[in-house]
């Protein structure tokens, strides 16, 4: 049975330096610590796990909370660009790096296709650090974008609510709730990924309620 994995730490320096949690998919442990030494000479605290088969990698994701996936494209038993359909089925927005002794071009632009941030060969590990800054800034952007479009999206929901619909509408931050305002139901609330800490479904008789209601109060 496959271990969660074996856990790295790059040698600790006086001054401090920016945490990285990495997920090494990597056969050879050298390899490995070339990798770490090369994050940790450029700036990184590196904390990481060695995982060398699928159910290793599969274990260390759900253990660990891994920031960047530093993975060899060929190993004995597996392949390391397998790791993306995991990160997809476990619905994990991880950058992967593929970092290989020998790709060819033919290999490279098929791992990026497939979805990998960017390749690294070993005997040029002195580019790995700008590229796993790059594939986390990327992260960090694709992270506020996606947040960005789904609170527009609950905006304009929202906007339903406001007095520029009805007169004197009662909106749902109101304390004086209507009746007729009515939870979402489960399952689209679930589906709802905005940071409101409320959303509220109307149907539309409940609508036409509500609108008389207000009117009514003026």
């Amino acid at each position: 049975m496959s271990s969660p994995g074996t856990q790295l730490k790059s040698q600790s320096t006086a001054e401090p330096k920016p945490k990285l949690q990495a997920l090494l998919v990597e056969h050879n442990p050298l390899d490995a610590e070339l990798v770490l030494r090369a994050l940790g000479s450029d700036g990184f605290d590196i904390s990481s796990v060695l995982v060398q088969d699928e159910a290793g990698f599969t274990e260390a994701l759900r253990a660990n909370r891994a920031e960047i996936v530093l993975a060899d494209y060929n190993l004995p038993n597996w392949k390391g660009m397998e790791a993306l359909a995991i990160l997809r089925r476990e619905g994990l927005d991880i950058p992967m790096i593929v970092v290989s002794s020998a790709l060819g071009d033919v290999n490279a632009v098929e791992c990026i296709k497939q979805g990998a941030t960017d390749y690294v060969l070993k005997d040029g590990l002195a580019r790995l650090p700008a590229v796993v800054c790059r594939a986390l800034r990327e992260k960090t952007e694709r992270t506020r974008r996606r947040q960005a479009e789904e609170d527009l999206a609950c905006k304009c929901a929202w906007s339903r609510l406001t007095p520029s619909y009805w007169p004197n509408a009662i909106t749902a931050s109101s304390t004086r709730m209507p009746t007729s305002l009515s939870p979402m139901p489960a399952k689209a609330r679930s589906a709802c990924k905005c940071s409101f800490t409320t959303c509220w479904h109307f149907r539309e008789s409940e609508e036409r309620k509500l609108a008389k209601a207000s009117i009514a109060m003026r």
